[in-house]
């Protein structure tokens, strides 16, 4: 595969017309067949172009297959290959989850742009891809977890003819969309009066792009993304260079800031108001609010053997505190000045019967949690085989019907 950037066009402010191909022209040239994939970062600067009057080409879709998913889960939980529409681009880019508790996320983030790859690997954090949005920019203890960059969003064309708006149309609001078919979503929509579909896909997609502003501020990060796939292979560092500069430096975005961190940016959605978003914090936020009280935000447990394991090492770090501290009264009890004292044989008797009991209340504890979680997913595990079958069978009804 050849790539080649002589066809980028960015419309850099201050540069000449002429100047423009002569500012960032690069060409990497590879010995393959001569039936080369040309592949070209065109999204420079775009998400912030002026929006014009949409023109949406059923036909433009299809010279983007090759950029997308081999196959996406419809509702349903079929499996089909993806066309690019506005569905598609709002189960790649939704982070509805996090938008639904934005007001607790102070407690799981920083308003600030998430931190660089060099400093994610310094302290110890493994790079994971993960391809859903909404778990993009979450971590923990061990892992970061990053979606890389679709390579369709580095196409101007998909910006203008699925990413644009009518002018004079503003985000005003955070829409909430309805559970649609996927052939509803081929067309613009706006799903309340006065609301754009677009508007919206176009913040979801510029506060994505805008998080690897930050992650990618050094040469070396562009160089540990291409390691992780986070970015095309074929990147430059004066491509992505300038990407950066026209992201973040545009003076003619059409819209005002709403609390970004980012400078001169256009109204992005809530989520990426905050960069970096700590699981442990998340999952307790989730749980609190009963939105999954046993599974939280991002589940840990693959398996109940899992789930046993975590928590007897929890219950072996008690055990180890209880003896430490029984040592210790007993030590105490066989020294003079304190074998009189009926403070400390009360708090001797008192914390003897906390550690008879407190094992004890933490495994009945942990085999409640247990048995709920049992019990919920083979209730869920039911409800979705009868759903699922019922739906498999009237698919074949119609297909034996012709309809």
């Amino acid at each position: 595969m050849s790539f080649s950037s002589s066809s980028l066009y960015p419309p850099f402010p201050g540069l000449a017309p002429g100047a423009k191909t002569a500012a960032i022209s690069r060409r990497l040239v590879a010995n393959e067949p001569d039936n080369k994939t040309i592949m070209t970062f065109d999204i420079v600067a775009t998400p912030l172009d002026p929006p014009s009057k949409s023109e949406h080409v059923s036909g433009q879709a299809s010279a983007f297959d090759d950029l997308l998913p081999a196959s996406y889960r419809t509702p349903e939980e079929d499996v089909a290959p993806p066309t690019l529409n506005t569905f598609f681009l709002r189960n790649e880019l939704e982070v509805d989850r996090l938008n639904g508790i934005h007001q607790w996320l102070w407690l799981v983030g920083r308003p600030r742009p998430p931190r660089p790859l060099y400093y994610q690997r310094a302290v110890g954090r493994k790079i994971v891809l993960h391809e859903q949005a909404d778990v993009h920019c979450v971590w923990d203890e061990r892992r970061v977890f990053l979606k890389p960059v679709p390579r369709w969003l580095l196409e101007r064309q998909v910006w203008r003819d699925f990413l644009n708006c009518d002018e004079g149309c503003l985000p005003s609001k955070q829409t909430q969309y309805r559970k649609m078919n996927a052939s509803s979503f081929n067309q613009p929509k706006a799903v309340k009066e006065g609301e754009c579909e677009r508007c919206e896909l176009r913040g979801l997609a510029t506060g994505f792009l805008l998080t690897y502003t930050s992650l990618i501020a050094y040469e070396h990060d562009l160089y540990v993304a291409k390691e992780h796939k986070l970015v095309p292979e074929g990147m430059t560092w004066s491509q992505w260079r300038s990407i950066v500069k026209s992201l973040l430096s545009s003076d003619r975005c059409p819209y005002q800031p709403t609390g970004s961190p980012y400078p001169h940016t256009p109204s992005i959605n809530p989520r990426y108001h905050y960069g970096e978003l700590r699981l442990g914090r998340l999952n307790l936020v989730y749980r609190l609010t009963l939105r999954s009280p046993l599974q939280g935000y991002l589940y840990g447990y693959n398996a109940y053997s899992q789930f046993w394991s975590a928590n007897m090492k929890r219950l072996a770090g008690v055990f180890a505190y209880i003896v430490v501290v029984l040592t210790a009264m007993q030590v105490g009890l066989d020294i003079g000045k304190l074998q009189d004292n009926k403070n400390f044989q009360r708090a001797a008797y008192g914390f003897t019967a906390f550690s008879i009991l407190a094992p004890l209340l933490f495994l009945g504890a942990v085999c409640i949690v247990f048995l709920g979680a049992f019990v919920v997913n083979l209730l869920s595990t039911i409800v979705y085989w009868k759903s699922r079958m019922g739906w498999i069978e009237r698919r074949r009804g119609r297909e034996e019907s012709g309809a």
